[in-house]
């Protein structure tokens, strides 16, 4: 695999979580394949979604000022979601749905064909520096019936996580993909150890009763850390009533919580 030494690049991703952000030095890196998993969907959804949202920024804003690819495996993508992160960091919703490209799989063979034959096209179609993929192995263990892998499914993945890295470093793009945990592991992700080996960058999230522990299990440049964050600590966002009738009449969505 290429080496990634430094100066690391300016322009990250932030993760739309202050402390994650601080843990991975700014943010996702262009230039790497960026991994997330966990034992809930919903933690991890949450980074992609906000992903989605941050990269529209400009890059001295935590941004990459660029319209994202989202590859939807895990039927993840929400809209009300994406529109009330938006809202929160003062973007205007409608406008951030129109700068995300979405591309739902509902079989493996799709993930494949999105991601080795349709993205690099895609992306350069729309001109994005972009490329989120929700639950990257989650319909070929679905074909398996579980959570192992035979190994003629293995072997399908690995052209897709040799595609993304390759993606990330030849192109320089910022590339997150999420999975689940594998099966009987507290660590390491569902895919593989070729994932392992492909993925430049491992951030694990785990759900704990009061707090949402992240773990960077691999990164080229920063030692493993761990962080535990509040749910409380990111907080609601409550908009005014103006800002209600406002994104109303921009035909964005009322949001109530972020």
């Amino acid at each position: 695999m290429p080496e990634h030494g430094t100066p690391r690049p300016q322009t990250l991703v932030s993760t739309g979580v202050g402390d994650v952000d601080d843990m991975l030095g700014g943010g996702f890196e262009p230039g790497l394949f960026n991994l997330v998993y966990g034992d809930t969907h919903g933690s991890v959804t949450s980074l992609l979604l906000s992903a989605s949202v941050t990269s529209q920024l400009p890059g001295f804003n935590n941004g990459a000022g660029s319209k994202v690819v989202f590859v939807d495996a895990w039927n993840s993508f929400n809209p009300y979601t994406v529109s009330c992160k938006a809202t929160s960091m003062g973007l205007n919703p409608q406008k951030v749905l129109e700068g995300i490209f979405v591309s739902r799989a509902f079989t493996s063979g799709q993930v494949e064909e999105l991601i080795l034959r349709r993205a690099e096209e895609e992306l350069d179609r729309i001109g994005a520096r972009v490329l989120i993929v929700s639950g990257l192995t989650a319909l070929h263990l679905a074909d398996d019936h579980g959570k192992k892998l035979k190994q003629e499914t293995l072997s399908r993945l690995v052209g897709i996580y040799g595609q993304l890295h390759r993606l990330s470093f030849q192109r320089n793009l910022v590339v997150i993909a999420s999975t689940e945990l594998a099966e009987n592991s507290e660590y390491r992700p569902a895919g593989g150890r070729a994932l392992s080996h492909y993925a430049n960058v491992h951030l694990m999230v785990k759900e704990r009763p009061k707090v949402t522990e992240y773990v960077l299990v691999k990164h080229p440049s920063i030692s493993e850390r761990k962080i535990l964050v509040w749910k409380g600590k990111r907080g609601h966002y409550m908009p005014t009533l103006d800002a209600y009738f406002l994104n109303y009449r921009e035909g964005g969505v009322p949001c109530l919580r972020s």
